[in-house]
């Protein structure tokens, strides 16, 4: 829709105005208002431009070009969580994770991944649209969103959001789940 459209526009621009501190680098223009608008001068705060067209969809491009236009501005903004959409970050509360995984079977993005042998959940922010179905979908209410989205260098590193000490099987020392997923279990039990 138009409106979309125009909040699209307007998050481009605040995020590229922040970083360069300059106008409006996204304008809308008509067939009549094209020529002119072509016609402006307009620098550019850029040392190199993007180039890298290798990438997996268009969530990985965005995520590259965003990476690109922080990486050359040397800046680093926020915003609040309110108004980033299609911007977040995510927290684990490792407390309450069990590493039951729930949340990475339904990250269709995946932004979330997971080292089976390491019993780690990492999370790249700038690769997650904010759908909040692993906030959902999560059995120990664990996952949540940061009240703030800062776009740094950091952003866009796979960072280890969780991480747990893995229970092996006395036979055969296969890993079969987590110590707190075991002891939640065998508490479950107990108390039956």
């Amino acid at each position: 829709t138009a409106e979309s459209f125009n909040q699209q526009v307007a998050a481009a621009n605040t995020i590229i105005n922040s970083l360069f501190d300059t106008d409006d680098r996204i304008v809308q223009a008509t067939s009549k208002t094209l020529n002119t608008e072509l016609l402006q001068p307009a620098g550019h705060h850029l040392s190199t431009f993007f180039n890298n067209l290798n990438l997996v969809n268009r969530r990985h491009y965005l995520s590259a070009i965003l990476e690109h236009l922080v990486l050359q501005s040397g800046q680093e903004i926020s915003f609040e969580k309110a108004n980033t959409e299609g911007l977040a970050a995510l927290v684990c509360d490792q407390e309450k994770c069990t590493q039951c995984l729930a949340c990475l079977n339904d990250c269709k993005i995946e932004a979330l991944s997971a080292n089976e042998n390491e019993m780690t959940l990492s999370h790249q922010n700038s690769l997650c649209v904010g759908c909040s179905v692993c906030i959902q979908v999560c059995p120990e209410r664990a996952l949540s969103f940061a009240d703030k989205v800062t776009l740094n260098p950091s952003f866009f590193e796979l960072k280890v959001i969780a991480s747990a000490e893995p229970m092996r099987c006395l036979q055969c020392g296969k890993i079969f789940g987590t110590r707190k997923s075991y002891d939640k279990v065998m508490s479950m039990l107990r108390s039956k």
